[in-house]
């Protein structure tokens, strides 16, 4: 098995270098026939937006094109559903940071909807976050029994919660289940041993869940 990627939402709460201005929102749209929007699930000029948020898009009377979501602490990726309504992100936010969402679509007539949002997350101390390394390490090649072992540096006892937000993609595909040996360590194993020559991929977007029930 060769784990090829691993993915950590994990990040002190210091503000960001580089950021100024109070955030704050910016919309500028070519309506069309009607009210054509894109709407995004968070306010104007929002400064604590939660780090669990995934954000949303939803289109309005138009067609949604592509919508980017930029950040010093890295950018969100996202996919546009296939009828163009929604935007969804395939991640959740860091604390402490600038992110400005720019959406794009068309109205019925063809014209341009643009909308541009700027927020910022609540800072969380240390001791707020959750943190987790995993095992193996990026870019080893492990035996065909080994399984996907994340450590936890604080006691889960919401197990559902954290399972939601931790991920195992593997290729060529291969169900398995997460299993706890205690509070801070959780074990992801596919119903068989893997098949040779496997690549693995885990993503823990666990930053800012509770590990409290």
């Amino acid at each position: 098995m060769a784990l090829v990627a691993t993915g950590l939402s994990a990040c002190e709460g210091a503000p960001l270098p580089g950021e100024g201005g109070d955030g704050g929102q910016d919309s500028a749209q070519t309506p069309g026939e009607g009210p054509a929007r894109l709407v995004l699930n968070e306010g104007r000029g929002e400064r604590d937006v939660t780090v669990d948020t995934l954000l949303d898009v939803q289109a309005e009377s138009a067609v949604l094109e592509r919508v980017t979501v930029s950040s010093p602490a890295g950018d969100v990726p996202g996919e546009v559903s296939v009828d163009g309504t929604q935007w969804v992100a395939g991640e959740r936010l860091e604390p402490g940071a600038a992110y400005t969402v720019r959406a794009v679509g068309r109205d019925a007539d063809g014209a341009a909807v643009r909308s541009v949002t700027r927020f910022r997350t609540q800072d969380l101390s240390l001791a707020e976050q959750t943190y987790a390394s995993v095992a193996p390490l990026d870019g080893k090649t492990v035996g065909v029994g080994m399984p996907v072992v994340v450590s936890f540096d604080v006691p889960v006892t919401d197990r559902a919660s954290m399972e939601r937000q931790m991920r195992v993609e593997s290729v060529p595909q291969q169900p398995g289940t997460w299993h706890w040996l205690s509070n801070t360590e959780a074990h992801w194993r596919p119903r068989r041993y893997w098949q040779a020559g496997t690549e693995v991929r885990v993503d823990l977007d666990v930053n800012g869940v509770s590990a409290l029930s």
